[in-house]
């Protein structure tokens, strides 16, 4: 029950109505105010539809779970409820989805669902799961705080569904594969979760930050990478960026391209991509290897230890290196520019390892 308003007209009342379909305009099917539209004992579920124009459905003043599980994105159909009680079984042809201020708005796409349209938590503690649909990815696009945009692409890179969201305080992707990309004013104040590549899917979760202006300083000692949690692949902006390794464990660096390579902490691996700086962990024992097609543009910095003693070594896989030390631990090798390191390995064939411009003592041991 409630009321309809037709453009400026008074409302006219209704009541025991269980589907509610708009008209050729844009419609707002409003349940602040704590309606519901469910089933009765001859209608097989309560549904809200809109019809042409652009439809917006507005949950109640409470903590509401929106699923949204249409199997199209001409459908769009999904459900609101608020503890696992709906008050809207069912709706259709909604263009965009509105939550309320204060209150806590849930909203999921799940593996069956599509939405074009756009999402606004309007303030609360709201969130956003995307789940992964079978040989599609999920593109989010983060350019403003706490808002965004969200592609589907399918294996042609061709968008099945997008929407926008705003008033979103924190994401989760699917099993499948996620990106994320930031801008300058892209940022989300609570948290993220890619949620990791699991099951039949294949690929990898990733942190984009190649268009990030200025230095990029990706830590990872806080276990997450850029405030996402369970990312497998980082993208940095070039000569800006830098990548720290954990701060305890062995940090296992294999730089196998110019910027590009892996880091292995136990369980933990990433891929990185455009980093032209990497930085060892505080704490950690860094292994940085530098492969025949391996570089770095900017420094490899070895760790700076909090406690104790920590050995970081750079390794080089390639035959006849060049290592000139321009003081203790620094230099460049092949000019790749090095500090902060304790060991040394060449690969045995052909190295050279010139010493600083000074009296230098050499002790051979083996």
């Amino acid at each position: 029950s409630g009321s309809v308003t037709v453009g400026v007209s008074a409302a006219v009342a209704f009541e025991n109505f269980q589907v509610l379909i708009g008209g050729g305009g844009d419609d707002t099917f409003d349940f602040s105010g704590g309606g519901s539209v469910v089933r009765s004992e001859t209608i097989e579920f309560g549904a809200v539809q809109g019809e042409a124009g652009n439809n917006t459905l507005i949950s109640r003043e409470a903590n509401t779970q929106w699923a949204i599980n249409g199997l199209s994105s001409e459908d769009s159909n999904g459900s609101l409820s608020v503890a696992g009680t709906a008050y809207v079984e069912a709706f259709s042809g909604i263009q965009i989805l509105e939550g309320q201020a204060v209150f806590v708005d849930s909203f999921v796409l799940t593996d069956s669902g599509a939405f074009d349209g756009s999402i606004n938590g309007f303030g609360g503690a709201d969130t956003l799961s995307v789940a992964s649909v079978s040989g599609e990815r999920n593109d989010w696009y983060l350019n403003n705080e706490n808002a965004g945009v969200v592609n589907r692409y399918n294996s042609s890179n061709v968008a099945s569904s997008r929407f926008t969201f705003s008033n979103i305080t924190a994401l989760t992707g699917g099993t499948g594969v996620d990106e994320f990309r930031f801008t300058d004013a892209g940022s989300i104040t609570g948290t993220i979760n890619a949620n990791a590549v699991s099951g039949e899917n294949i690929g990898s979760d990733t942190v984009n930050l190649s268009e990030l202006s200025g230095l990029v300083s990706v830590n990872l000692s806080g276990g997450t990478v850029y405030g996402v949690q369970n990312i497998e692949e980082v993208i940095g902006n070039g000569d800006g960026s830098t990548l720290i390794g954990l701060n305890t464990g062995t940090n296992t660096w294999q730089v196998n391209a110019p910027n590009d390579g892996t880091l292995v902490n136990g369980a933990n691996s990433l891929g990185f991509f455009d980093f032209a700086n990497l930085t060892g962990g505080a704490d950690a024992t860094d292994n940085f290897t530098i492969t025949a097609d391996g570089s770095v543009t900017g420094t490899i910095i070895g760790g700076t230890p909090t406690n104790g003693i920590v050995t970081d070594s750079i390794i080089t896989e390639t035959n006849s290196r060049v290592w000139a030390l321009s003081a203790a631990g620094e230099g460049d090798v092949s000019g790749i520019n090095f500090t902060g390191i304790e060991r040394f390995v060449g690969n045995g064939e052909g190295d050279t390892l010139v010493g600083i411009s000074q009296n230098n003592r050499w002790t051979v041991t083996g």
